[in-house]
């Protein structure tokens, strides 16, 4: 089937970027990137976090991202293991009652 230009549709496209971070979009061409595994419980959280970012999309077996969202998403699998922290810095908190 031939599409706008006459060009087979599903070829692709000639111009653009063809590797590219999953979360942002920009190119990978000229980036540091990780690949998305769950080889490790690391790797397992960070896919985790991602997928859900994502959603409806899923992951694909060649997805990449950038190091930013690679960052981004290692916070916020950290975040969500350790839960959220007090400002006070204690393990028990205490509640205080007034009279």
């Amino acid at each position: 089937m031939l599409g706008f230009g006459s060009k087979p549709i599903g070829l692709g496209r000639l111009l653009g970027h063809h590797y590219i971070c999953l979360l942002c979009g920009h190119s990978l061409d000229a980036q540091v990137s990780h690949a998305l595994h769950k080889n490790t419980i690391r790797e397992s959280r960070i896919y985790n976090v991602i997928q859900e970012w994502i959603i409806p999309c899923n992951i694909q077996a060649t997805s990449h991202i950038c190091h930013k969202c690679w960052m981004a998403a290692n916070r916020a699998s950290v975040q969500m293991t350790s839960g959220p922290s007090t400002s006070l810095g204690q393990d028990n908190p205490q509640i205080v009652e007034s009279h």
